[in-house]
């Protein structure tokens, strides 16, 4: 069994108008990110190529979620990856905009967000404790979304780790 906690997931991504402005360092920094981003999908892929999720994650519009794709026939592994995206949506530039519709995560969280609010949630040096409370609060919502009697699988549920 391998279940595997991330800290929230926020696609980079940069205006094309801004990137060329940049000097070519912040422009390789850019660059490093997009490839750690990739490379950590591309894990999760091949975890779930080897397993079959109960929630599987969502590794892109061509891929999907890559329910019932288990390269090996059988699963291999009980696998779970447990992440939220930190989608973030257009601020309302005029009164009288349309109301962009609910991101995935504010679905979870069951009320809207400010378009602010959920641009901060990834920033390693926002230590605000508005942030730091819907940080909470995202997570929290997240383990009741993963975590049920079915998941983790009572098998694992080890005689020796009860009552401890």
């Amino acid at each position: 069994m391998m279940t595997s906690c991330g800290t929230g997931a926020r696609r980079p991504s940069v205006d094309g108008k801004a990137f060329q402005g940049l000097p070519p360092g912040l422009r390789g920094v850019h660059a490093l990110r997009a490839m750690v981003y990739d490379t950590q999908v591309q894990g999760i892929m091949m975890m779930q190529a080897l397993s079959e999720p109960k929630r599987p994650w969502r590794v892109n519009s061509e891929i999907g979620d890559m329910r019932g794709v288990c390269i090996s026939g059988v699963p291999l592994l009980d696998y779970q990856r447990m992440d939220v995206m930190l989608d973030t949506k257009p601020k309302v530039k005029r009164r009288g905009d349309p109301i962009p519709p609910m991101t995935p995560l504010e679905r979870m969280l069951g009320r809207e967000l400010a378009a602010e609010a959920l641009d901060a949630l990834d920033h390693m040096d926002n230590g605000k404790k508005e942030n730091l409370d819907l940080l909470l609060e995202v997570g929290m919502a997240a383990g009741r979304s993963f975590v049920d009697a079915t998941y983790p699988d009572p098998k694992f549920d080890l005689p020796e780790w009860q009552g401890a």
